[in-house]
């Protein structure tokens, strides 16, 4: 399938005291935008998620990837930063809300890696808005005391050989209220570097987000081209 595309767009949103900046990208028709969240010392540039934009971006969903911050390991994971970054998160969402070029679109999540904690935090802060969230890898266990509180449908991805990730994940699994799949990806390692493994967690994404973000009419098994995705 090919679709379309306005071309990227760097944007700059007002989050709290900080201005982020974020690159957008709207295929024409688009009914649904991804926000993209990376882990730590990532960026909106990381090569593990670009790929997968572009696959939502040549399927026909609209993304954005920011910059959030570059996280402190030690901090993050004595939960300092996840409530200023979840916050921070929350407040881009509300300006794509309002943004004109994406006020109508349906909002799903995308974290990996420390980034996973940071989406599902976020969207407690929301009733309704945020429909679908896709984590990868990652440690989104470290957002437990708001588990119960997540209200959007969850996809949890994670490696065969990541051992530590699945058992994090079940837990994380178990902790959620809403509708939840956790999927093991074959041969595939904590960081999905082995040939073809982050193909395969987008593809899963993409099939996650049009069950639930797309409108009724256009739900439909979709298998898209991964060749660029390694």
């Amino acid at each position: 399938m090919k679709t379309n595309l306005i071309d990227k767009q760097e944007i700059t949103y007002q989050a709290g005291d900080q201005t982020i900046t974020g690159d957008l990208v709207i295929p024409a028709n688009a009914k649904a935008i991804v926000i993209f969240c990376h882990g730590i010392n990532s960026s909106r540039h990381s090569p593990r998620n670009i790929p997968a934009a572009d696959l939502l971006n040549h399927s026909g969903i609209a993304t954005l990837l920011i910059s959030i911050e570059k996280i402190d390991e030690d901090l993050f994971l004595k939960g300092s930063n996840l409530h200023v970054l979840s916050n921070r998160f929350a407040d881009i969402t509300r300006a794509v809300l309002s943004d004109s070029r994406t006020e109508k679109l349906s909002i799903g999540y995308f974290g990996s890696g420390t980034g996973a904690a940071v989406v599902l935090a976020a969207s407690t802060k929301f009733q309704h808005e945020v429909k679908a969230i896709v984590c990868r890898g990652g440690r989104p266990e470290e957002a437990v005391a708001l588990l119960d509180q997540v209200k959007a449908v969850t996809l949890l991805i994670c490696g065969e050989n990541d051992k530590e990730g699945i058992a994090l994940n079940e837990m994380t699994k178990d902790h959620l209220k809403v509708p939840c799949e956790l999927k093991i990806i074959p041969g595939a390692s904590r960081l999905f570097e082995e040939r073809g493994k982050l193909g395969e967690a987008a593809q899963l994404a993409l099939d996650w987000y049009y069950k639930h973000l797309l409108p009724s009419a256009e739900k439909q098994p979709h298998q898209a081209n991964m060749q660029h995705i390694n």
